[in-house]
């Protein structure tokens, strides 16, 4: 992405949806890299954890869950919009352009996630992209 971008998800019911899905996958990179660190596997767990930080499932200042978030390319970076508007980021948040996600839209993704996790799982090798 080479411009700041907003999600925002309007519907209450996908909110949820959105918001226990970020947290069934925060709990997975936890245990995940704690399994990872009993093993002594650190270059594989150093790996995880630094993808899980650049994430779009927590605001890398406030830790929040549950916001709407924005994308900076030049840090590579999520934060929410209230952290990104106290800092003075972004002003009009109007101005930028918005994801707005349909159920269908949602569905999509989860599906291709899915098959994505599930690629990421079958690897042998270890060697994550």
């Amino acid at each position: 992405m080479d411009t700041i971008r907003t999600i925002k998800i309007k519907n209450k019911h996908l909110q949820r949806i959105h918001n226990n899905l970020r947290q069934i996958l925060i709990k997975a990179v936890l245990k995940r890299c704690s399994e990872l660190q009993k093993n002594g596997q650190k270059k594989d767990r150093d790996k995880l954890w630094f993808s899980f930080i650049k994430s779009i499932l927590k605001c890398d200042i406030c830790y929040s869950k549950t916001s709407d978030m924005v994308y900076f390319p030049k840090w590579e970076r999520w934060f929410c919009v209230s952290c990104a508007e106290k800092r003075g980021w972004i002003r009009e948040p109007e101005s930028i352009p918005q994801l707005i996600m349909t159920r269908a839209q949602v569905r999509h993704f989860l599906i291709s996630l899915e098959d994505i996790l599930a690629r990421k799982t079958c690897r042998t090798d270890h060697h994550y992209a």
